[in-house]
């Protein structure tokens, strides 16, 4: 599956940031909670500090004293419920009797805090043991609510939130135009090569950085490698075409002479002789023909449409006369049309060359052009047996194929309107 390499990597980074950015987010809410109840546990040791520095034994009781301004001092900075119990380890001294208490899990530790359900409220209590005299000591728990402590952690996690949900905006849209920026060389790249004739090899000098100068340079070394190639292969076909026509062409000549005057006895051989001849004539020059066209780029010019039809048709009189054919031209439209001269008339020479070779002697073919809206369209008519499907693709055909890809065009087969075949031809300037 093709995917954008940008996407790739702006996908990928956004998961990461989004990952970082969640781990902060949970980590700034639990810092934040930690911290709060840290000094709420501070708050709470102080008022527990508070009462168990006013013990005293006075006549072999404990006595103290209950900081009430504590209490509402603590409860009025933080709006929440308070709790406490007093305790000299045998009887409850002072405060709720059913307070939940928990005892510090380390032998000999006398301050411990701790949270638990108490009234079906989640309280933090706080345990202070103060020994008094020989083995005796006073506990001293303090308890308060934390909804305030709650609404204060949502209240900062929900910055903590919005700060993230901006820096990860923000962070995505710099990531952005950094990718953008970072991949700029490869788009230079990407336009040289868009740019360039498909016959065009030359090497790339695009500037580029370290780290795709050896993609660079490897893809000029490719391409010239091709160009190489390509050359070896123009040089190939032209010298093939310069040494192949002229000895067939002869050929077949010499050919058709020798069976105009063969005796009686050989004729037949001798007619055979030529057609086959003529037959191989005519595929060599078509497959040198598409070899041609092939490792060439079209070089399109203005041309008169009529012209060049009527220079090509000119090329088939004798052929036509000689089986009594003739052949009929009309043109609509005035003007030039930018075509390539050389692939076009080849194209039509291989559809007038199956036209008089399906049509009958003393037959008829029909040529004719437009040129409207950009377009050139070329029909012709001959009246051959006409076909039952697609026309086999030999070599002819993928010339014309070929030529009309050429002009972003195309070719089209149909029945005669009285019988016979109708192939169109449409070519744009």
């Amino acid at each position: 599956m093709n995917s954008s390499l940008r996407a790739r990597l702006f996908t990928r980074t956004l998961v990461m940031l989004a990952i970082t950015l969640a781990v902060v987010f949970s980590g700034t809410q639990l810092i934040a909670r930690n911290s709060l109840q840290k000094a709420q546990d501070n708050a709470l040791q102080a008022v527990a500090q508070v009462i168990a520095d006013s013990v005293t034994r006075e006549n072999g009781q404990l006595t103290f004293d209950l900081p009430f301004e504590a209490f509402e001092v603590l409860a009025y900075q933080s709006q929440e419920a308070l709790a406490y119990q007093v305790s000299d380890g045998e009887r409850i001294l002072a405060g709720a009797e059913d307070l939940p208490l928990i005892l510090p899990r380390v032998p000999g530790q006398l301050t411990h805090a701790y949270t638990q359900v108490f009234n079906s409220e989640a309280m933090r209590f706080f345990y202070l043991n103060k020994p008094i005299r020989g083995t005796q000591s006073i506990a001293i728990v303090i308890g308060q609510t934390q909804t305030g402590l709650v609404r204060e952690v949502n209240g900062l996690a929900l910055q903590a939130a919005a700060f993230c949900l901006v820096a990860f905006l923000l962070v995505s849209g710099l990531l952005y135009g950094v990718l953008n920026l970072a991949l700029r060389p490869l788009r230079s790249i990407e336009k040289a090569l868009a740019k360039r004739a498909d016959d065009d090899f030359s090497k790339l000098d695009t500037q580029v950085p370290k780290e795709i100068s050896t993609l660079l340079a490897e893809l000029n070394r490719v391409m010239g490698t091709h160009e190489k190639l390509l050359e070896q292969s123009r040089r190939f076909i032209a010298e093939a075409t310069h040494q192949l026509r002229t000895p067939i062409a002869a050929l077949a000549a010499r050919a058709d002479l020798i069976a105009r005057n063969a005796p009686s006895e050989f004729a037949e051989d001798a007619t055979e002789l030529a057609g086959q001849a003529r037959e191989t004539s005519r595929l060599s020059h078509q497959l040198l023909t598409q070899a041609t066209l092939s490792y060439r780029t079209p070089e399109k010019k203005p041309c008169d449409p009529r012209e060049l039809i009527q220079q090509t048709l000119r090329r088939f009189d004798f052929i036509a006369e000689q089986r009594d054919i003739e052949i009929h031209f009309q043109h609509t439209g005035e003007g030039t049309f930018l075509l390539d001269p050389l692939g076009v008339r080849e194209a039509l020479a291989c559809l007038l060359e199956n036209a008089l070779q399906v049509t009958p002697t003393l037959g008829d073919v029909w040529i004719s052009s437009r040129c409207e809206l950009g377009c050139l369209t070329i029909k012709i008519l001959d009246q051959g047996p006409g076909f039952s499907d697609m026309p086999n693709q030999g070599l002819g055909l993928s010339i014309v194929k070929q030529v009309a890809d050429n002009h972003d065009g195309a070719v089209t087969f149909n029945h005669g309107p009285q019988g016979g075949a109708e192939c169109e031809l449409l070519l744009r300037g």
